[in-house]
C-alpha cells in the first residue's frame, strides 16, 4: 500500500482560474473535494455523509452538487458509483509519490 504525502503541491494559478467562476459555496465544496481526496483517496458517494464532508448544508448540496459532479470522476465498481476523484488531483498525488519513493532509495 502507499503512503500519501504529507503535502500537496497547489498550482494557486490553475485553482484560481479554474474557479473564477464559482460561487463561494461551490468554491468551498471544490476545495473539501479535493482536500478529501488527497487524504482519503475519494469521496464517499454517500448521500447521507456527502453535505458534511463537503462543509455545506443539504439544502446548500443540493443547489451545487450537480455542478460540482462535472468536475469529478466516479469510481465504478459494478455498475455502482462508490465515490468520487478528481483526474488532476490524483495525477498530482500519484507523481508526488513517485518522487518521495524516488528521494527515499
Amino acid at each position: 500500500m502507499r503512503s500519501k504525502p504529507p503535502s500537496v503541491d497547489f498550482y494557486y494559478g490553475d485553482f484560481y482560474d479554474g474557479v473564477i467562476e464559482m460561487t463561494a459555496i461551490l468554491r468551498g465544496m471544490y476545495i473539501s473535494a479535493l482536500c478529501r481526496i488527497w487524504s482519503k483517496g475519494m469521496v464517499c458517494n454517500s448521500a447521507k455523509s456527502l453535505p458534511l464532508v463537503l462543509g455545506v448544508t443539504q439544502q446548500e448540496f443540493d443547489e451545487n452538487w450537480p455542478e460540482l459532479v462535472k468536475i469529478l470522476e466516479p469510481i465504478e465498481e459494478d455498475g455502482r458509483i462508490l465515490g468520487w476523484t478528481h483526474v488532476r488531483a490524483q495525477a498530482e498525488m500519484d507523481k508526488k509519490i513517485s518522487v518521495l519513493a524516488a528521494r527515499s532509495e
